[in-house]
């Protein structure tokens, strides 16, 4: 034991200086390959994640959504059987004449015609579906839940007392018919008062 020592250093035989194992060159390549390839699905990983973030970032800083302007200002209260009878009163206000008397009275009520003394109701309404088409194109609406608008000048038999009849007038008219439909399908849902 002591012959392989040299000044109090150990001597190691040539022959176990050599690697123990050889390593292949092909393997040292598929280290590389491996290497590669886990580099690649880093990348993909970090590329991933980046744009994950950045998605998140654009939501949070993206300005709110504004709030949809309210459909009017006003709105019947109370309840809802008397919406008609309200949504006549507030629509023929703000449709006035010159002097600044309303234009027409604006009666909401059950539809009817007036057959005689006593009104009759209309329980049913014909549209004809394409008037320059077929005649028979025909439908039947029941008016179980309608509503009908009657317009009063202040005059006599319902006439407007002020003014001369005008297009202008006619197309104010229309505008405030217009106007009593649009509140009612809005807030009445089409109930009889």
């Amino acid at each position: 034991m002591a012959e392989g020592l040299k000044d109090g250093a150990l001597e190691i035989p040539a022959a176990s200086r050599e690697p123990l194992v050889e390593v292949p060159a092909v393997r040292q390549q598929g280290r590389s390959s491996y290497r590669a390839r886990f580099l690649l699905v880093y990348l993909l990983l970090a590329v991933v994640a980046g744009a994950a973030i950045g998605g998140v970032l654009l939501l949070i800083d993206r300005p709110a959504k504004e709030a949809a302007p309210a459909w009017s200002s006003w709105r019947p209260t109370g309840s809802s059987s008397g919406f008609p009878n309200k949504i006549a009163g507030y629509v023929s206000g703000r449709y006035r004449v010159p002097s600044g008397n309303p234009l027409v009275a604006v009666i909401a009520g059950a539809p009817t015609i007036q057959a005689g003394e006593e009104p009759v109701a209309i329980r049913a309404v014909a549209i004809h579906n394409d008037p320059e088409g077929e005649p028979n194109d025909v439908s039947i609406v029941p008016t179980d839940n309608g509503v009908m608008y009657q317009f009063c000048g202040l005059g006599p038999n319902c006439s407007i007392r002020e003014g001369q009849p005008s297009q202008k007038r006619h197309q104010l008219l229309r505008r405030e018919a217009l106007e009593l439909a649009l509140y009612t399908f809005k807030y009445a849902a089409a109930r009889t008062p």
